[in-house]
């Protein structure tokens, strides 16, 4: 709002009784009570030093703009300003106290701002470090079942030496595929090449043990125990 000092005059009650004087002296004891000239108070409600003396010496009335920048500026109460029996210095050391309890709540608002920022930080760190340990674990587990996968490889490739022993194991593997979640097409496919060398090798040792037992030498059997045990 623009003001301008041929604005209506401050309308004032008639049961509250004051005059220019006593509202020129209480602008001179805020102003006062403030340690401030007559210049710094007039350039804070945006008047002229000469306008704002014409009204501590009575001789006319601020307009109602100019007294709700007062009470903005100085945090006071109008109503309290305009009663001749309230104290001045009561009413500037209860705005003063009032300012303070503003200024406390400010700084407490930003510390507990600062406080949620500082939640909010330590929360997104530990959403960070659960995110690493997921996949870390998640790496670990891949690495375990590389691991078992090539050392179940490594078993069925050197059982393919014990073709008695290695048969089993390929149908244990085929039979335990599922219940281990184990999911790997070249195991798949060394394990049938294993398994078909393995019936292969059985066949050949029963075929030499029992088919042609009647007609062998002794060094035929002998010859069978060492590929078995060997």
């Amino acid at each position: 709002m623009t003001k301008n000092e041929t604005d209506k005059a401050l309308p004032l009650k008639p049961e509250t009784r004051l005059s220019k004087e006593v509202l020129g002296a209480r602008l001179t004891q805020l102003r006062e009570f403030h340690l401030q000239t007559q210049q710094a108070f007039a350039d804070k409600l945006g008047v002229r030093r000469q306008t704002l003396a014409s009204w501590e010496q009575g001789v006319s009335l601020p307009s109602l703009s100019y007294m709700l920048e007062l009470r903005d500026s100085y945090k006071i109460s109008m109503e309290d300003f305009l009663n001749p029996s309230i104290p001045v210095e009561a009413i500037c050391t209860k705005a003063v106290k009032l300012e303070e309890w503003e200024q406390k709540i400010k700084e407490w608002e930003k510390q507990k701002q600062k406080e949620q920022e500082q939640i909010l930080k330590a929360r997104k760190e530990l959403i960070n470090k659960q995110e690493h340990l997921v996949k870390e674990q998640k790496t670990q587990t891949k690495n375990f079942v590389m691991f078992a996968q090539a050392l179940i490889a490594a078993v069925i490739l050197f059982s393919t030496t014990y073709p008695l022993v290695g048969l089993p194991l390929c149908v244990a593997y085929f039979l335990l595929k599922k219940h281990l979640g184990v999911q790997n097409r070249l195991l798949d496919i060394i394990s049938i090449l294993c398994l078909i060398f393995n019936c292969y090798g059985t066949y050949w040792i029963l075929d030499e043990l029992f088919f042609h037992f009647g007609y062998g030498e002794v060094e035929k059997i002998a010859s069978c125990f060492k590929l078995f045990i060997f």
